[in-house]
């Protein structure tokens, strides 16, 4: 009889749908597994609990008393039965035929290794998914995953006794998403980590100092386990700080909107097959005709509701605010790949313009040197005052008898 399933098996498309959605929750009910030591699968997969290679075991003298040898092969014996209930955790759930014969292949090639290793854990099952799903990028994404890597922080996260730890999964999450050429290496995700410690002061400090003056697992040559040795120092700094009162629990915040970048040129030209007459070989202007105006939005996906320009097709704002230059693009094409990279349905909409409003020719000489028009002249005699009403000049003179004389 097959084992019950935690949550329903993923098989389904590439992307954001499996590292943002099913991952995530997937991994949420992987915490609340826990064994006898108290250590959950979610901290195997993630390479932070006891006997990892960022939380190892330390070496027990054999001549050591029976007790503690015991004691010491019960916690190893408890993190060979967590990496095998992970490993088999992450099989059961993923029922992608393509992702489990690449899991199938890593652990015989780590099995054939001089010295041979165990490839049946966590992390790999979880590197072989993130990977395995992973959904190449272009340039529209990649300008999403630099503004979301760099509003990152503790905040978006949430406050709670576990938030380094979540933090740090977080990272690298988003290192994952990226292309193999735009990820960033082990000193990249860790200085990303120790960034993110703005509050308190005491353990921002600390993190100031691991980042200018390294000191946590200088011995340890492998970059990556140095990052998981830094990640449970400062979760332990965290949880001592929280039960004395010092951090404040607090719900996640939403993270700044994404809708402030510009895609210039972003290529998408292509060979139409009946060329327009006045560009051979090239698409229509996709831009706002002379009477219509077009306007672009993501219905669906995670990017939802976003605006998108219809001249550079980057989003957040309207072609007529866009700085960017005329491109000749296929707007079909244009429109398809852009689905495509947000992971969402596009619509667009056209309205007409209304139409322009003239301003009447003026009259009259123009120029810096133009003499202004002709203005009515008054006449004016200073007499007794006594007014008389002129037809002719149209304004009171005042005149008298002796101003003759």
């Amino acid at each position: 009889m097959a084992p019950a399933l935690l949550c329903e098996a993923y098989s389904g498309a590439r992307g954001t749908d499996f590292t943002r959605i099913w991952l995530v929750n997937f991994m949420s009910l992987l915490v609340g597994m826990t064994d006898d030591s108290g250590e959950s699968i979610a901290s195997n997969v993630q390479g932070l609990d006891e006997g990892s290679p960022g939380n190892p075991i330390p070496p027990v003298d054999p001549a050591a008393a029976a007790h503690i040898l015991s004691r010491d092969q019960k916690r190893r014996a408890h993190y060979k039965s967590r990496c095998n209930k992970a490993f088999s955790l992450f099989y059961q759930h993923i029922t992608d035929t393509g992702y489990r014969e690449r899991l199938n292949a890593f652990v015989l090639d780590a099995a054939t290794q001089v010295p041979p290793t165990n490839a049946r854990n966590g992390p790999v099952a979880l590197a072989c998914a993130i990977e395995w799903f992973a959904q190449p990028n272009n340039a529209i994404q990649l300008q999403a995953q630099n503004t979301e890597w760099t509003n990152l922080s503790l905040h978006v996260i949430g406050i709670c006794d576990k938030t380094p730890r979540q933090m740090y999964a977080r990272i690298l999450t988003l290192n994952s998403e990226r292309s193999p050429a735009q990820q960033f290496n082990q000193a990249g995700i860790a200085t990303k980590f120790l960034s993110s410690f703005t509050f308190p002061e005491a353990l921002m400090q600390r993190a100031l100092d691991e980042m200018t003056n390294p000191v946590i697992g200088l011995h340890i040559a492998d970059l990556m386990l140095r990052t998981n040795m830094i990640v449970t120092h400062f979760q332990s700094l965290w949880e001592a700080y929280f039960k004395q009162g010092a951090i404040t629990p607090a719900p996640p915040r939403a993270a700044p909107s994404l809708q402030n970048h510009r895609v210039d040129g972003f290529e998408c030209d292509t060979q139409d097959s009946n060329p327009a007459p006045h560009a051979p070989g090239r698409s229509k202007w996709s831009m706002d005709s002379d009477e219509y105006a077009y306007e672009a939005k993501f219905t669906s996906g995670p990017r939802s509701g976003e605006i998108i320009c219809w001249k550079c097709f980057g989003s957040g704002h309207t072609s007529r605010s866009c700085p960017s230059a005329a491109i000749k693009r296929d707007r079909n094409e244009h429109m398809k790949r852009l689905a495509q990279s947000g992971q969402g349905n596009v619509q667009v909409t056209r309205t007409k313009k209304p139409p322009p409003r003239h301003r009447p020719p003026a009259t009259g000489p123009r120029g810096r040197f133009a003499t202004p028009p002709n203005k009515p002249k008054f006449s004016v005699r200073l007499v007794d005052a006594e007014p008389v009403s002129s037809e002719e000049s149209g304004c009171l003179l005042y005149t008298s008898d002796a101003a003759d004389e």
